[in-house]
């Protein structure tokens, strides 16, 4: 991750700041162990709290999904610290916050391309890409087919 930070790859804030928290997380647990002190461990927290946090988490990703979101107002929404936030999301959800943010995004963008004749790059714009093209690129990665090929504006492209 922090690869495609520094090649600038990385086109959301929201995963700059994951990156840049995971990075932050590691170079301390390292300099613990260095100095031969334990860390804050957090597993004492009762299981269904941190639960509790993760779903708050997701409730604010659901309704601001189209927002420039940033870790720490995710985080102060959800009653966690944006390190705790980070951790916790991906201990329950096996994934980062950015990325279920462009799943929201991804799967509301299905249901338009689908159902709807809205231009792609209007609808790339509305739902937080920076671009048609960044937005062509994740909506591909995740279904395995372009928007365009799926509504069958793409004659050179076979859907499935």
């Amino acid at each position: 991750m922090m690869r495609l930070v520094l090649e600038g790859g990385v086109r959301q804030p929201l995963e700059i700041e994951e990156a840049t928290l995971q990075m932050l997380r590691r170079l301390m647990e390292g300099a613990y162990r260095h100095w031969g002190r334990k860390t804050i461990s957090y597993e004492s927290m009762r299981g269904s709290l941190q639960e509790e946090i993760v779903e708050r988490a997701e409730a604010v990703i659901a309704a601001r999904f189209r927002e420039p979101l940033s870790v720490s107002d995710i985080a102060r929404q959800a009653g966690a610290s944006a390190f705790h936030l980070c951790r916790l999301f991906r201990q329950h959800r096996k994934t980062t916050l950015h990325a279920r943010c462009n799943r929201v995004r991804l799967r509301t963008a299905l249901a338009y391309v689908l159902d709807t004749q809205v231009d792609l790059s209007e609808l790339a714009f509305d739902l937080g890409y920076s671009s048609h093209s960044h937005f062509t690129w994740a909506f591909r990665r995740e279904f395995g087919i372009t928007p365009s090929a799926l509504r069958g504006e793409d004659k050179n492209k076979a859907i499935f």
